[in-house]
């Protein structure tokens, strides 16, 4: 896991005076909903955390019953949310707000303190079938798009 991104360019000389700030990974509570609907989560649902500059590697999290979740150790950064595997098919991330920040499916997180809210829907289009790949296996396929 990297705590931080530094690019520093050496040219044939030593390094004197470089100076990099490491900066300690938070927790990130938070709580999802479904839109629309005043029911219990589907079972299996799991939520993927994914940064876009690959630094955070795969994080999952199952929420409790209460509907609340927890990821730790997550170094400062954008990040998206998806429904994970368990809800494939099923629903989409309709909205993420952390903070004064809401998006579709990203945020940013800079410290400790904020819940992250994260809006699952089930209204939209399923889209499925099988990719083909280059050694002549397939691999289902199954996507909930927005409407």
């Amino acid at each position: 896991m990297a705590l931080g991104v530094a690019k520093v360019r050496i040219d044939d000389r030593d390094v004197e005076g470089l100076s990099l700030a490491v900066h300690a990974p938070h927790s990130l509570k938070g709580v999802v909903r479904i839109d629309g609907a005043d029911k219990p989560l589907p079972a299996g649902l799991s939520l993927w955390l994914e940064s876009p500059d690959g630094l955070l590697g795969d994080r999952t999290t199952m929420p409790c019953q209460d509907a609340s979740f927890d990821f730790e150790n997550i170094p400062s950064g954008r990040y998206r949310v998806h429904a994970g595997r368990g809800t494939a098919g099923r629903y989409y991330v309709k909205r993420v707000r952390y903070g004064s920040e809401s998006s579709d499916t990203e945020f940013s997180i800079s410290a400790n303190g904020d819940a992250l809210e994260v809006t699952l829907s089930a209204r939209g289009a399923l889209v499925s079938g099988v990719v083909k790949r280059d050694d002549g296996g397939v691999s289902p396929y199954s996507k909930v798009i927005p409407t």
